[in-house]
């Protein structure tokens, strides 16, 4: 991996980047010059990652495991135009209940229900849950076997796609060109493994300043 000097984050050259699954009536309708980032889980990034969660862990072959009631991990720095999430995930118990979450806040609690500046993404046991800020959508989707997962963050809405049971979507404005953007990644389960095979984050830029924690 190459790093910047002056940086810890890996140098990673502009793209065009546009969704790789089948187009949804959310799709943008101009492609945008972006940069990736991506974590293949062989082991805990440091460049990618503030800190290992305590349910955290990795098998060395690939996954990330995350056992626990919100266990959590967030990216280092927040991202400007933060557009595109993708990941590969394997669902082999009724309730691993595997857990994205995007939001300004620099700390972050995970929960059911809709929260101010954040949107959740996940599986709460055999149903499928997008949480916004002030509204919600659910789809039955139980299947034990490993999903390719897509995010897409617009300025005004949101859609969680996946390769089995299709495309979650409502409106929101977490994804406005203003907001910097963390990521969350884990899961939010009692007892059992949630396995995370990779996550890819695309985006516009870093922000010059880090937000605060919380908004007035």
């Amino acid at each position: 991996m190459t790093y910047l000097s002056n940086d810890i984050w890996p140098t990673i050259e502009p793209t065009q980047t546009q969704p790789s699954l089948q187009p949804s009536t959310f799709l943008p309708t101009e492609i945008i010059n972006s940069i990736t980032i991506t974590d293949d889980f062989n082991g805990f990034d440091n460049t990618i990652w503030e800190s290992q969660c305590s349910g955290c862990s990795y098998s060395g072959d690939g996954w990330l495991i995350v056992t626990g009631d919100d266990m959590l991990q967030k990216t280092l720095k927040p991202m400007l135009g933060l557009s595109i999430i993708t990941g590969v995930l394997k669902k082999d118990e009724n309730c691993d209940d595997h857990a994205i979450a995007v939001t300004p806040f620099s700390t972050f609690t995970w929960s059911l229900g809709s929260a101010n500046h954040a949107v959740k993404f996940g599986w709460n046991c055999r149903e499928k849950i997008l949480l916004g800020s002030d509204s919600t959508s659910r789809s039955m989707c139980g299947r034990d076997t490993t999903y390719s997962i897509e995010i897409s963050i617009y300025e005004t809405s949101v859609s969680f796609e996946d390769d089995y049971c299709g495309t979650l979507s409502l409106d929101d404005e977490i994804g406005s060109l203003s907001t910097s953007l963390y990521v969350y990644i884990g899961a939010d389960n009692d007892s059992n493994d949630a396995y995370w095979n990779q996550i890819s984050m695309t985006f516009n830029s870093f922000p010059e300043d880090v937000l605060p924690s919380s908004f007035p």
